[in-house]
């Protein structure tokens, strides 16, 4: 979602969560094969500002090339836009990175079955904080703005 058109939020910063996370628009949700995601945070000290800056980057590889992926990617990608990219951690923890920006986008094709036929992603963002951890309750309230893929 595009955090400058509507995001609804409110943080607590004594506990570090989302009070309140909500979007005026419909968000998109990719299912993502297990241990095909990465988050790597990294914090530096600003002379100008004398604070913290935090850089967040994520990356991802989204298996099976597919119309409908390529053309979600292309709207995530154009105009250059801030998204907030929301993600679940292998330990069931939900986080949110604010005005993200999809900053690499490669595809792949292989040339047998078995090969690696996939896109992968990289997400930056820069922020004055550590990210923010997104209680569930509020995470399964957005995602039904999601349509739920065949099978579920």
């Amino acid at each position: 979602n595009d955090r400058k058109t509507g995001a609804d939020y409110e943080v607590d910063e004594e506990t570090h969560k989302y009070v309140k996370l909500g979007y005026d628009s419909a968000a998109v949700e990719f299912y993502l094969t297990p241990n095909t995601a990465n988050y790597a945070g990294a914090s530096a000290f600003t002379l100008e500002t004398n604070t913290y800056l935090y850089n967040h980057t994520f990356t991802l590889v989204i298996t099976r090339r597919e119309a409908a992926k390529s053309a979600a990617i292309q709207v995530m990608s154009e105009g250059f836009q801030y998204i907030d990219v929301i993600y679940k951690d292998a330990n069931g923890y939900v986080w949110v990175i604010e005005n993200a920006r999809l900053s690499q986008d490669d595809e792949n094709s292989g040339t047998a079955k078995a090969d690696n036929s996939s896109y992968n992603l990289t997400f930056t963002a820069e922020s004055s904080h550590k990210l923010y951890e997104l209680p569930v309750a509020i995470y399964d309230t957005i995602k039904d703005f999601v349509p739920t893929p065949p099978g579920e």
